[in-house]
């Protein structure tokens, strides 16, 4: 198992690079990240961020890669609709420069993946609700609504990281995006095999690796599901050394 030193310093070496998510992210007016986080802005001073509402963009900087950047700022502060409007404004603009019709990539996945998340926050909302009921005593008490077994629609956002693999096909990210919507739409054969080419683009991709492991296992394809959790360990992904232990030390024994 890696120490956490080794742990960072095998992600350091193993970075990855795309000279289009370089570019992208050099280009912005305000610091951005790729991240799985929801606080992007928390560390920016409210001078820098408030460059994202100039009437007139910085030089060099589109329209729709500012309204883009408001989506950022509107989900970092948990106005969901308000930065789908923004994504949505900056996924219909029309652009002429090549590096903004690649750009689209990043803002299409970035509203798959709002969307994604705002169907998986009202589904934990219907899973908690709490109702008043009357118990012997006549006393009101609440409790938890009777769980009621949903199927949750994807698609758009599926649409969404399709569409942004046709404006950015060699991000590695976007596949690994897609792969995750598949697994939540039950489509486990099509998530293997966008996990796998997650990894052909980013071989050191951990979470890609841990994510197909699972599904594999899942498949009860345990041999090929252990190596991929075995490789995730190593790449520094801790939580693989647990499933392992529960179910692929099983399996040896």
């Amino acid at each position: 198992m890696l120490t956490k030193e080794r742990a960072i310093a095998y992600a350091l070496r193993n970075r990855y690079e795309d000279r289009l998510v370089d570019k992208f992210i050099a280009d912005s007016p305000v610091p951005i990240v790729v991240t799985n986080s929801d606080t992007l802005y928390s560390s920016i001073d409210s001078k820098t961020l408030s460059v994202l509402y100039d009437e007139a963009p910085p030089k060099g900087v589109s329209a729709a890669t500012m309204d883009f950047l408001r989506g950022l700022d509107e989900v970092g502060q948990k106005q969901f609709n308000s930065a789908l409007n923004y994504y949505d404004e900056a996924t219909s603009a029309l652009q002429d420069n090549v590096y903004e019709q690649m750009y689209q990539g990043f803002y299409l996945m970035n509203r798959a993946v709002l969307r994604a998340d705002m169907i998986e926050f009202i589904s934990n909302i219907e899973s908690n609700v709490q109702t008043l009921s009357m118990d012997d005593t006549k006393t009101a008490r609440a409790r938890v609504k009777d769980e009621v077994t949903r199927t949750y629609d994807y698609s758009e956002a599926v649409a969404d990281l399709q569409a942004a693999l046709e404006a950015a096909p060699d991000v590695a990210y976007i596949h690994f995006d897609l792969a995750n919507l598949y697994v939540l739409s039950s489509k486990l054969v099509e998530a293997i095999g966008s996990y796998t080419k997650a990894l052909e683009l980013w071989p050191a991709m951990g979470d890609a690796y841990y994510n197909r492991g699972l599904v594999q296992i899942y498949l009860k394809d345990k041999e090929k599901g252990c190596i991929d959790l075995s490789r995730a360990g190593e790449l520094g992904v801790a939580e693989s050394y647990r499933v392992i232990s529960k179910y692929c030390e099983e399996e040896q024994q």
